[in-house]
């Protein structure tokens, strides 16, 4: 991506802006007409004599301290869940958890849907994970995975 800041420099309405905007800026490889992602940034330009009488931080771009939250999975119902062999219907539930995050989540289980014949199964289940945001670093977001699976009661117990 390109910014021309001598073109905002000279923009009188864009220097007389008192906070400049947040702006989204696609990001280009040589080898491909599509974008790769996008960046967002805002572009401020001051004189010498400004960036003197504010010191070297115009803006605090720090995260925010970390905070708790809740990630609140909710399963309402289930269509199509397919049944194997011989068996006529299957007892349903499921099974969460939140895997490559601080100290693994131990896996929280649904109650039981008894006797789903055709795959149909209605619930109201809240999961709830307790996580700290934000997290250390992007490698730590990157191996976070809310891990859902659905089980035979019968077949698993």
């Amino acid at each position: 991506t390109v910014v021309d800041a001598e073109d905002r420099w000279l923009s009188e309405a864009w220097r007389q802006l008192p906070d400049k905007p947040v702006e989204r800026r696609p990001l280009h490889r040589e080898t491909s007409a599509a974008p790769q992602g996008s960046l967002d940034i805002w572009v401020d330009i001051v004189s010498v004599q400004e960036a003197r009488l504010t010191g070297s931080v115009l803006r605090d771009i720090s995260l925010p301290p970390p905070e708790v939250f809740e990630l609140r999975l909710i399963v309402y119902e289930t269509r199509y869940l397919r049944r194997e062999g011989l068996i006529q219907a299957t007892d349903v539930y499921f099974r969460a958890a939140l895997r490559g995050y601080a100290g693994d989540a131990q896996p929280q289980d649904s109650d039981v849907h008894w006797s789903v014949l055709d795959g149909a199964a209605a619930f109201n289940w809240r999961f709830i994970f307790r996580i700290t945001l934000p997290l250390a670093s992007r490698e730590a977001l990157a191996s976070v995975c809310l891990d859902i699976q659905a089980w035979d009661h019968a077949l698993i117990g």
